[in-house]
């Protein structure tokens, strides 16, 4: 599988915006976002127009119960 692109947080903002999660609170420079159902969160660090690190990306996904593939469909609509 073809490695993930450059992605900022703005576009990951979206992305957990469209799949049902909506900003809890923020901590410093980190959003909080909470699902429709209470159960997930997900942690996305707002650092200015820099790119979110892959490891990174790849946590944001593991916490939020999303998958890499939705990722990558919802980006190609971008």
């Amino acid at each position: 599988m073809p490695g993930l692109r450059n992605v900022n947080a703005r576009a990951v903002v979206d992305f957990l915006k469209a799949n049902g999660f909506s900003e809890h609170r923020q901590k410093g420079s980190h959003l909080i976002f909470i699902s429709s159902d209470g159960k997930r969160l997900a942690i996305v660090p707002m650092h200015g127009t820099k790119s979110i690190p892959i490891g990174t990306l790849l946590s944001i996904l593991r916490m939020s119960g999303l998958t890499r593939d939705a990722l990558e469909a919802f980006l190609e609509r971008q």
